[in-house]
């Protein structure tokens, strides 16, 4: 039912990533993996993908327009959910990609956070649509 509303499925994956930080930190806990691959599921996970969600949810609610996500802005959470893939899971499986796999992560991560800029720049920069101050 969430799948065709980007603004709330990126909360759900954003929430998602902090239970994969958890199961990774009792993996790591029991030294089945590096406890370097939980920090990353929190942060590239958990905090990147919540706070792009936010941050755009958040500036359309504050500029009176409708809560409803562009094809781009879709494609940007797409983006920096792979980016959590390619820098706190895939390496667990491909550990010789490691410099590849965390490049792949931040170019994934600067274009989420570059399409970000290219949708709510526009927006933020202008008068709420409804008329009303702030």
């Amino acid at each position: 039912r969430f799948w065709p509303l980007p603004l709330l499925w990126v909360l759900h994956m954003g929430y998602g990533w902090i239970v994969v930080g958890f199961f990774l930190k009792a993996l790591a806990a029991a030294g089945l993996v590096s406890s370097q691959w939980t920090t990353h599921a929190f942060t590239v996970g958990g905090i990147g993908v919540l706070t792009l969600g936010m941050m755009a949810r958040v500036s359309l609610g504050h500029t009176g327009r409708p809560l409803e996500a562009s094809k781009s802005m879709a494609i940007g959470f797409a983006l920096i959910n792979l980016a959590a893939v390619t820098r706190g899971v895939a390496p667990l499986f491909f550990p010789s990609l490691l410099p590849a796999l965390v490049a792949l992560s931040g170019g994934l991560w600067m274009l989420s956070f570059a399409l970000f800029l290219e949708v709510y720049t526009p927006i933020l920069i202008k008068p709420r649509v409804d008329g009303r101050p702030g």
